[in-house]
């Protein structure tokens, strides 16, 4: 790609309003991006232009995620809920309540059968994406909730917390299998490897470490100038 191209990529901005999330489609074509103006857009990434503006929600959107077959959008807001939207026509197609607070981030299972959340309120939740009944919940945080994923396999959850510590939990029973400790700072953000024997979280503190899901143990720690 010249530069040319690249910069025009890189000027392409769906809103004036400050943009909190992106995430990228599972065929790479579409990228979706929430906003403070309550809004999703959803951008072609080949042509650069705007396909849908999904909308519903009344506070800023913080967290986006696509289904792993491409067919649905889930979001998660300061107003409170989740909202599912249907790629296809845009139309919002289940409303997840319950968080007493903002929702930081929002992920679906590997069948997409289930959508994870976590918030402000310390809580994570796993939810059915067609009922949009709450299954279950996960208490054990002290503060507010950043960064929640599943498992590769869906056996696990790990979660990132303003309470500096990640847990690990069984998605089954919803038992605290292991607290990591090192951080000392937010966790703001964790991600589990492609083959789920590797856990990765990234902090205010400004270390990346990695982590053993199975034992809790921490394997690296990546350090220096990430100003």
């Amino acid at each position: 790609m010249d530069e040319t191209k690249k910069r025009l990529i890189a000027q392409c901005k769906p809103t004036d309003s400050p943009l909190n999330t992106v995430f990228w489609s599972p065929d790479g074509r579409y990228i979706a991006v929430g906003s403070d103006d309550h809004t999703i857009r959803i951008i072609d990434a080949y042509t650069r232009s705007e396909i849908r503006c999904l909308e519903g929600h009344s506070g800023n959107i913080f967290s986006v995620s696509f289904s792993h077959d491409g067919h649905f959008l889930a979001s998660g807001s300061s107003d409170q809920t989740i909202r599912l939207y249907t790629l296809e026509t845009g139309t919002e197609i289940q409303r997840f309540e319950g968080h007493s607070f903002t929702v930081r981030s929002v992920s679906f299972s590997r069948d997409d059968r289930q959508l994870i959340s976590c918030s402000k309120d310390q809580t994570i939740r796993i939810w059915d994406t067609k009922t949009g009944i709450e299954q279950q919940r996960f208490e054990g945080h002290s503060d507010t909730v950043f960064s929640v994923s599943f498992s590769p396999n869906g056996r696990l959850l790990a979660s990132g917390s303003k309470d500096k510590t990640i847990r690990i939990w069984s998605s089954e029973t919803g038992t605290e299998l292991h607290r990591l400790e090192g951080h000392y700072s937010d966790v703001n953000s964790i991600s589990f490897s492609p083959n789920g024997r590797r856990l990765a979280s990234g902090s205010d503190d400004q270390t990346i470490r990695i982590w053993d899901p199975e034992t809790g143990s921490e394997l690296q720690r990546l350090e220096g100038n990430l100003d």
